[in-house]
């Protein structure tokens, strides 16, 4: 799973990780009208594909196994939800990658202060899921 902060980041990352996947790769936004949404929404729960990509929401595509998820420009503002349920994207990828031993990459220039501290204080190092800053 590939998250990036804003919707306008899509289509140019689709294009990427479709020339190395083809029709392996769902993306999920708000952006896409409804439709669009559950075609690409059953396609990943059937396990269709290899990689699912999108914004903030997409963190709760009905994967049944995570083998990684990379939450690009991890700082950004974009990944808290404002509305209820009220949720932090970047701690419910943390879930994920514990439940499924799988690995969290947190990329930024600029990390977040609490990610920062983190790693240097060897908090995001421990467990099975090993965030690479």
């Amino acid at each position: 799973m590939v998250l990036v902060p804003e919707i306008v980041l899509t289509p140019q990352m689709m294009r990427r990780f479709s020339a190395c996947f083809g029709d392996q790769v769902a993306m999920l936004h708000s952006s896409l009208r409804m439709t669009e949404r559950y075609d690409q929404w059953k396609r990943i729960r059937r396990g269709e594909v290899q990689v699912v990509l999108g914004t903030r929401s997409a963190i709760f595509a009905p994967l049944k196994n995570v083998g990684l998820i990379v939450l690009d420009e991890e700082q950004e503002s974009s990944y808290q939800s404002e509305n209820p349920p009220r949720y932090h994207t970047r701690d419910v990828a943390k879930y994920l990658c514990a439940r499924d031993k799988s690995t969290l990459v947190l990329g930024s220039a600029t990390p977040a202060v609490e990610t920062a501290w983190n790693a240097e204080h060897g908090i995001l190092s421990q467990g099975a899921a090993a965030p690479a800053i």
